[in-house]
């Protein structure tokens, strides 16, 4: 994460002076504000939180040494760029969510803007979410939650972020002085056909972990698998189709994966209590079909 010459710190591949450049320093007032205001501030502390990321070297390569090959090497528009910056900032961490470096970023920010290292705090908790673009213009959008009964407006954080009516989007959605805005990246998927892939994507991957389409993913309640879920969507958003485990590897990572809808424990683990068999079987019904006849075998 270097900047080389006058590039605009925000991965967009264009210059400063013409990018985020007219952003800095804006200010941040609390309270509701104009669309305009909010935006040159949200522009403001997101540079802040990617030049917080850029002094955290050791743990800039430590995930990218943990990233494959292909994923390192598909690299090449400036928005896969963004999208790997993203990804960092929002999802890598060992052992605890709140290590995460935009958490990280966030206190270091709050030493002179404690209001900035708060709205850090809050975007911290967005996921990559999927949308259908619904309609709009360059200044507000209509999206819809793919799989969930949820309709919102948005603006743009930056201009070279293309999409139409009709696309499929996977982004996050960042709730900045009474705006929404959509996060540092956007993954397109066009047309019909490429919402149909992101939805069959997305399915694919929540049901992998266990979880409904529907959920509402935090790092704070799903801690154990915020960061391999994450790492899936990241080759969802740089549209890569990352091999799946064996039938075998699935069984095991199904039935000896904690889960947080039974409380921190193991399929396995809760089937050997009482307690824990109710706890699964309220689960297991928004599991696939092939998965839940998998996990009702713990209950027989």
């Amino acid at each position: 994460m270097t900047n080389s010459g006058t590039q605009c710190p925000c991965l967009s591949g264009r210059e400063l002076v013409d990018c985020c450049g007219p952003f800095e320093g804006a200010p941040h007032p609390s309270g509701e504000v104009s669309a305009e205001v909010a935006h040159a501030s949200l522009r403001s502390l997101l540079l802040q939180a990617l030049r917080e990321g850029r002094t955290m070297q050791e743990m800039w390569f430590a995930f990218l040494d943990e990233q494959p090959d292909r994923l390192r090497e598909s690299m090449e528009a400036a928005t896969d760029r963004q999208i790997l910056a993203d990804h960092f900032l929002w999802d890598w961490f060992h052992r605890y969510s709140e290590s995460r470096p935009l958490c990280r970023a966030a206190r270091a920010v709050e030493a002179t803007d404690l209001r900035g290292g708060s709205r850090l705090d809050e975007w911290a908790l967005a996921s990559w979410e999927p949308w259908e673009v619904v309609s709009g213009s360059e200044d507000t959008w209509t999206l819809h939650r793919i799989g969930a009964d949820r309709r919102i407006a948005v603006r743009k954080s930056f201009a070279h972020h293309g999409f139409q009516a009709g696309d499929g989007i996977l982004s996050r959605v960042l709730n900045h002085l009474g705006h929404r805005f959509l996060g540092l990246s956007v993954s397109v998927f066009s047309g019909a056909k490429g919402r149909r892939e992101l939805q069959i994507g997305y399915d694919r991957i929540l049901h992998e972990f266990g979880l409904s389409t529907q959920v509402h993913l935090r790092p704070d309640i799903h801690n154990e698998v915020w960061l391999p879920l994450h790492d899936r969507l990241f080759a969802l958003a740089l549209h890569l189709k990352p091999g799946g485990p064996s039938p075998e590897k699935s069984t095991t990572a199904i039935l000896d994966t904690p889960r947080p809808e039974l409380g921190g424990s193991t399929p396995r683990q809760s089937a050997l209590h009482e307690f824990g068999r109710h706890k699964l079987r309220h689960w297991l019904q928004g599991l696939p079909e092939s998965d839940r006849r998998m996990v009702e075998t713990l209950l027989d």
